[in-house]
């Protein structure tokens, strides 16, 4: 009928509405790619006639005797100049490597001085250890002839004990044979006496 193809036109008028919508944002950065297209190849353009321009002006140049004269001159600057830096790049490696050398020396020679004391104090500590080693040896020695002394003090004394108790004993032995024999005249005496 006819209000149903009025309500198909409707939707589809509603659809092309929505699609245009969405398509107005695309048409949007398609100009404006357009405009950025144009403007290169616009800018292509200004660079390849200046790169043109700069090439007739260099060629120019080139056949003026003058420009060469100071392109010399300008090339043998900078080589004055690179040389001049290489210069100073060696001096101040050269420096460099002679403040290194006099710290090297420096260190060298305090290390002497270190070693030096190191070693008078190693040297006077072994001297000290062979005093004392002397010392220790001659008290050892006067221990030892001491300890002899005693030794023989000792084996001395030693046999005047013997001595001694062996006069205490054979004074105990005449002593008990003197008792034997003042027992024997007492007997001798009590039997005459009964007799």
């Amino acid at each position: 009928s006819i209000l149903t193809k009025f309500g198909d036109l409707l939707d589809k008028k509603e659809e092309l509405e929505k699609r245009e919508k969405k398509l107005r944002p695309l048409k949007a950065q398609a100009q404006e790619a357009r405009k950025v297209e144009e403007q290169h190849q616009t800018l292509s353009q200004k660079l390849s006639l200046a790169e043109h321009e700069s090439s007739l002006i260099k060629s120019r140049l080139e056949a003026n005797p003058y420009f060469k004269a100071a392109e010399e001159l300008r090339a043998m600057e900078e080589e004055v100049n690179a040389g001049d830096q290489k210069i100073a790049e060696k001096t101040k490696e050269k420096d460099e490597a002679s403040a290194l050398a006099k710290r090297l020396e420096k260190q060298i020679q305090e290390y002497s001085k270190s070693w030096d004391k190191l070693l008078a104090a190693k040297e006077k500590e072994i001297a000290d250890a062979k005093d004392l080693l002397a010392e220790l040896n001659a008290k050892l020695k006067a221990t030892r002839e001491e300890n002899e002394t005693i030794l023989l003090d000792s084996q001395a004394s030693a046999e005047e004990l013997k001595a001694i108790e062996e006069q205490i004993t054979a004074g105990e032995e005449a002593l008990v044979k003197c008792e034997e024999e003042v027992a024997a005249l007492e007997q001798a005496v009590k039997v005459k006496r009964s007799a």
